[in-house]
């Protein structure tokens, strides 16, 4: 926890700010004093820069690209049952990579999952059709209400409901 004081200190937004800083200067400065020092010796240095490169580059900012790369190419019912079946991929990857088991609430759970995908896929199909007909089907009741009486009386329409 970076701020170890009281949480029913209220102290805003500005005093959160100024101490979570503090703490963070702290936490360099002693990096920098146990470097100085060689308590932490600098053949660790290296590995741990590229774990700090690796996981801001590669594992953070390429996945939020490549993400939006893929994310403006599919239907947004696509792009929804691609992110439903994420959990069922880190799962097939914790066993492939890992050695990892999956217990009987995991199984239950990821063929729940993958039935719910499968079902989606078959009733909807490409989904664009639906979306854009859907679509349509709106702005030809927004037009007609538009060109209603109800959204733009005319004088003597206005006059009446007035008077109502």
């Amino acid at each position: 926890c970076l701020y170890a004081g009281n949480v029913n200190d209220n102290v805003g937004s500005m005093g959160f700010a100024s101490k979570v800083g503090l703490e963070i200067g702290t936490f360099f400065s002693s990096i920098k004093e146990s470097i100085s020092t060689g308590a932490i010796p600098t053949s660790i240095l290296l590995p741990a820069i590229g774990a700090v490169l690796w996981t801001g580059s590669v594992t953070c900012a390429y996945t939020i690209y490549a993400q939006s790369f893929g994310q403006r190419r599919v239907s947004p019912t696509e792009a929804n049952l691609i992110y439903t079946i994420q959990p069922l991929f880190t799962a097939l990857f914790a066993w492939f990579l890992l050695g990892e088991t999956l217990g009987p609430s995991g199984a239950i759970g990821g063929a729940l999952i993958a039935s719910a995908v499968y079902m989606v896929a078959m009733v909807d199909g490409d989904g664009d059709e639906d979306i854009e007909n859907d679509m349509d089907d709106l702005s030809d009741v927004k037009m007609d209400a538009i060109d209603s009486e109800v959204l733009s009386p005319d004088k003597e329409s206005m006059k009446e409901m007035i008077n109502r």
